[in-house]
């Protein structure tokens, strides 16, 4: 599989390179904001007909 010893470590850094590279990702990823759409909705005014974020338990759609 591998010609000589030399060969082994530089496959064994280059992997080692490529998990840690993951690894960062997967950590970046992790710690990005997780955001729960249930209590958004009740913070969010885009949901509400007239842009009014104090009033979200009414019906404030104008179609209904």
């Amino acid at each position: 599989m591998f010609e000589n010893f030399s060969d082994q470590q530089y496959y064994a850094r280059f992997n080692k390179g490529l998990i840690e590279n993951c690894q960062r990702d997967i950590n970046k990823l992790c710690q990005s904001e997780i955001i729960d759409q249930d209590s958004d909705d009740k913070d969010s005014d885009e949901d509400d007909g007239d842009n009014d974020d104090k009033d979200t338990n009414k019906n404030d759609d104008p179609n209904t």
